[in-house]
């Protein structure tokens, strides 16, 4: 399929093209529903063309109202120009329009000289947490226990995903998307994958692990968030897995998950109705933080536990009512982590560089003296294994708040640890989900492909792999095993059957496809004496087809029965398709097929030797290099129709 001119994709194009192809999180600004849609049909070159300060790109930044939107709007339009960029590159990696455009990381020069620096954020407001008020945070966590602990308060999954990450110092929204496989049950520990892209999958339909580490950043390549549970956490984790097993909603909720490859740990169920009214829905992942922030607005205590830095005014709830606009700072359930670190560094001292371990930001804790040895990678140590000095600073965060509650180890609830791998009520919850592989596309059903190849949804190539890579698994379709040799795809060495003829057939429209004929299969038909009745592509399977008993006849040169056989779709579906449709059809195959003739140097040179086999001397020599091919066919290829 012929791309557009690099030159001429939108701004609209470009960012759905760095969606499919690059980013993790969806770009929508030049979207239908996009703050600056009005501007998505411009081409992205054009965009950025002209003398700074009157490019249509200064034009959208004189509409960003803050720093914080004006650095946004930098970062859509860099990583946007990079898909586009690539194509330009590819064409001519010297084109004068690469200058104007950004350079593929915030930091690089070029990307400076196109935008200028960032606008520096101010932040209206800084949320500290103040623990020298123990007695406001003994109620805090008496009032969060209270919920947490109760199986029949309805937000109780809510209470208890909020104190397990402020015990165990993690995001938010990665403990409310906490699923069984991260969650080490028999090693008291979490490791989350960090979120990566997907190749050739739908933005829509890959996950996005909210909390989970992301490639990019000062440390570029993200890494696993695998991090010891204190006691607390530990404990609280089990006591949610032992609610939801008991609950036979819940139960059945899990279930059906898990046929989706999916195991919430913290699912928080919202009933409405009664009798035959009644009604349950189950929320889960990141739809609970903002469920979790409201819950927190009801938890007021005695002194004000955390202050605006900036505005010097301290608050009595992480979550304060009388704050109308919380969008600038940070309140509510993002604070769990904020509490953990506080915590850690004002209160118990632990080391910094123990710190950054415990929250993932380093592999490295300290711990441990890192040599060369260590550094090459011959001393990794198992997931799940930490030394004593890394659970003994968790413990120390879970100590301290055990001890601002009055609270002994045997209040802490099941902290005797009794859920298992082995033991937990519902089966293969702790195993890790069933991914479906991401290479050659599996079959559609046959009245769908045409469509979707039309549609640009699937590629000519795509459907020709997944194609052949069925046929591989099977033998041919109308022919038994002849005790033929099976070399290339090609059965020789004996005489075919008349069903063999179709065999034939399917392998030599299978070759016209691959354009891939191995040197064993040409010699081997040269032994074989099998002559081509015309010098042409179409190779020895068709030659074969039609040089024997054959229940096909002149439909071996149907057109529609070779489309067919090539994308393995039915013949039937191809004759009813609209003369338009099946025209761009076979526009498509042309294209490819020109494509591959052009860009494999090999596999000419081996069809070559297949041509001068197939003259009619059988016995001329392999690399005499006299080529002789039919004009008919020559003419068709180069219009586009084979």
């Amino acid at each position: 399929m012929v791309e557009k001119d690099p030159k001429k994709i939108t701004l609209k194009e470009a960012a759905e093209l760095y969606n499919k192809e690059i980013g993790t999180s969806k770009i929508a600004t030049f979207g239908e529903k996009g703050k600056l849609k009005k501007y998505g049909n411009i081409s992205l070159v054009d965009a950025f063309k002209g003398e700074q300060g009157s490019r249509i790109i200064d034009e959208m930044f004189k509409q960003a109202e803050t720093p914080g939107t004006y650095n946004k709007l930098a970062a859509d339009l860099r990583l946007i120009a990079i898909p586009v960029r690539r194509r330009i590159s590819r064409s001519n990696s010297n084109d004068p329009i690469l200058n104007t455009l950004p350079g593929l990381e915030a930091a690089d020069e070029q990307t400076k000289i196109i935008f200028g620096e960032k606008k520096a954020v101010s932040p209206k407001v800084k949320v500290a947490i103040d623990t020298t008020k123990r007695k406001g945070w003994k109620e805090f966590f008496d009032q969060i226990d209270a919920i947490a602990d109760d199986p029949n308060n309805p937000k109780q999954a809510l209470a208890n995903a909020f104190r397990t990450s402020a015990f165990s110092g993690n995001r938010i929204g990665l403990m409310t998307g906490l699923q069984g496989s991260e969650y080490l049950v028999d090693q008291g520990a979490i490791s989350v994958e960090p979120q990566t892209k997907q190749s050739g999958v739908p933005l829509e339909e890959q996950e996005t692990r909210t909390g989970a580490s992301k490639t990019g950043g000062f440390r570029e390549e993200a890494i696993t968030y695998t991090v010891p549970l204190n006691e607390n956490g530990h404990a609280y984790l089990q006591q949610q897995l032992k609610i939801n097993a008991n609950d036979p909603e819940i139960k059945a909720f899990l279930q059906g998950q898990a046929e989706k490859g999916k195991a919430p740990i913290f699912v928080h169920k919202i009933v409405t109705g009664e009798g035959d009214k009644r009604k349950v829905k189950f929320v889960t992942g990141d739809k609970l933080n903002g469920l979790i922030s409201n819950m927190l607005a009801d938890i007021k205590v005695s002194e004000n536990i955390i202050v605006d830095n900036k505005s010097k005014k301290g608050y009595n709830s992480l979550f304060p009512k009388e704050i109308q606009n919380k969008s600038d700072g940070k309140w509510g359930s993002a604070l769990s982590r904020n509490i953990h670190a506080s915590i850690a560094i004002n209160e118990v001292r632990v080391d910094q560089q123990m710190i950054d371990f415990l929250h993932g930001r380093s592999l490295k804790s300290g711990a441990a003296e890192r040599g060369a040895t260590a550094k090459l990678g011959y001393a990794d140590r198992p997931v799940g294994v930490f030394f004593p000095s890394e659970r003994n600073a968790q413990q120390s965060v879970g100590n301290w708040i055990n001890e601002v509650q009055g609270k002994t180890a045997a209040e802490i609830p099941d902290v005797q640890t009794t859920v298992s791998k082995a033991n937990y009520a519902i089966e293969g919850f702790f195993d890790p989900p069933q991914t479906q592989t991401t290479g050659t596309p599996a079959i559609d059903k046959k009245s769908d492909v045409v469509a979707k190849i039309l549609s640009g949804e699937i590629s000519i190539a795509d459907q020709m792999a997944a194609w052949r890579a069925k046929k591989k698994g099977g033998t041919p379709s109308g022919g038994g095993k002849t005790g033929a040799a099976i070399i290339g795809g090609l059965s020789v060495g004996s005489a075919l059957m008349a069903g063999d003829a179709e065999a034939g057939l399917e392998t030599g429209t299978q070759m016209i496809g691959e354009e891939a004929l191995e040197r064993g299969t040409i010699e081997l038909l040269k032994k074989a004496g099998l002559a081509a009745k015309s010098a042409n592509p179409l190779g020895a399977g068709l030659t074969i087809a039609g040089s024997t008993v054959s229940t096909i006849g002149d439909q071996a040169f149907d057109r529609e029965n070779r489309v067919a056989q090539q994308l393995g779709i039915s013949r039937a579906d191809l004759i009813k398709l609209p003369q338009q449709e099946k025209d761009k059809l076979y526009s498509l195959l042309g294209e490819y097929k020109r494509e591959q003739l052009a860009g494999e140097q090999e596999q000419i040179s081996l069809g070559e030797q297949m041509r001068s086999l197939s003259s009619d001397s059988a016995t001329r020599p392999l690399d005499s290099g006299k080529i002789e091919t039919d004009p008919i066919m020559d003419q068709m290829i180069s219009s586009g129709q084979i």
